[in-house]
């Protein structure tokens, strides 16, 4: 068995098996197969697409690739919450704190930018001397002490999918249903919660462009999860506009804190921490002429010149505009929920 095999195989239309993907799992953990191999498959699997028994042996593989924590010294039911993606995503800032006040531990693994989306540990570390690189010893004994801790994963964990997001990021596989979930789930089942809530988002500034896409998703998500004996749920949520009226690591936090990504071309660049902007109006607000739409909150006056013209062309004026519903759909084991019906968008 060989990488070019295998990628063959994908590019063809066949399905893996499960030897198969360990293979592949184990060549990208140890470095044995290159990058432009990895790549190369994560394509094929990106246009070909992936059964749900090939998704199911991919995550499983992903997660026992490195260690898994075993949580079982903090009482209580422990639970993990994790977000699909899009523009100004900032629930886990506001969400974690939350239910740890109400003495439910939150033990949560998170990931940085990938694509367009910005990541919670890029979020966290704008916060100047903010650590997201806790040791398994550390992760454990913040729960346990003040429960919540929210951090990277060790360089033991998951391995694989660490290199697999990496590569995603800069391949143009972002959007694709089988590594989203296998990516996601993996970390997830090697955290060790109890219960996983999962936010899938849908819409234009999500990796999923429709709810349809979003269902999809959050049942290949909930599959996983039901399978591996963790009490699983997805919600579909609406990602037409940016959550929130911030959008930018720094300024993201900012406005968390009141409540209670910049992308890459190459997986080696540096992500600017300050840069984004806040919303002034979003869909459904009333504009006046002459109001402020956006700030933007950019290095140099040339950078914020060169945003301002996608930034224009991303508001449109009509006579009239509904709020969007943020959450649509519930997606459990028992099936799918309809929780909101979107209006068509305005001319």
């Amino acid at each position: 068995m060989t990488a070019l095999e295998l990628i063959r195989d994908k590019r063809d239309g066949h399905a893996h098996s499960e030897e198969a993907i360990g293979f592949l799992v184990r060549g990208a953990a140890d470095g044995t197969i290159p990058d432009y191999q990895l790549a190369a498959w994560l394509m094929a699997v990106r246009l070909r697409g992936m059964s749900d028994a090939e998704t199911s042996a991919l995550t499983l593989a992903m997660a026992a690739s490195g260690r898994q924590l075993d949580l079982s010294s903090i009482p209580g039911r422990k639970v993990d919450k994790h977000s699909t993606g899009g523009v100004g995503d900032k629930a886990t800032l506001v969400v974690g704190p939350l239910v740890a006040s109400l003495g439910i531990p939150v033990a949560k693994l998170s990931g940085r930018a990938l694509g367009h989306s910005g990541g919670t540990l890029d979020k966290l570390e704008s916060i100047e001397g903010f650590r997201v690189d806790l040791e398994v010893d550390e992760f454990i004994g913040q729960v346990r002490r003040i429960g919540i801790a929210i951090a990277g994963q060790t360089a033991d964990m998951v391995p694989a999918d660490k290199v697999f997001y990496a590569l995603r990021d800069t391949t143009g596989t972002v959007d694709s249903v089988p590594l989203i979930a296998s990516s996601v789930m993996s970390k997830k089942l090697a955290a060790g919660a109890d219960a996983i809530v999962l936010d899938v988002k849908a819409g234009r500034g999500a990796f999923v462009a429709t709810v349809e896409e979003g269902e999809a998703l959050a049942r290949a998500l909930v599959a996983i999860g039901t399978a591996a004996k963790r009490e699983t749920v997805a919600y579909v949520t609406d990602m037409e506009q940016p959550l929130g009226r911030a959008v930018g690591n720094a300024l993201e936090v900012g406005l968390a804190v009141k409540s209670l990504g910049a992308g890459r071309d190459r997986k080696t660049d540096p992500i600017d921490l300050s840069v984004g902007l806040v919303l002034q109006k979003k869909v459904g607000d009333k504009v006046q002429a002459g109001e402020t739409l956006a700030v933007v909150h950019a290095r140099s006056a040339d950078q914020a010149a060169a945003v301002l013209p996608r930034l224009r062309a991303a508001f449109a004026i009509a006579s009239d505009a509904r709020p969007r519903p943020l959450f649509l759909r519930r997606v459990s084991a028992s099936g799918i929920e309809t929780l909101a019906e979107l209006q068509p968008r305005p001319s």
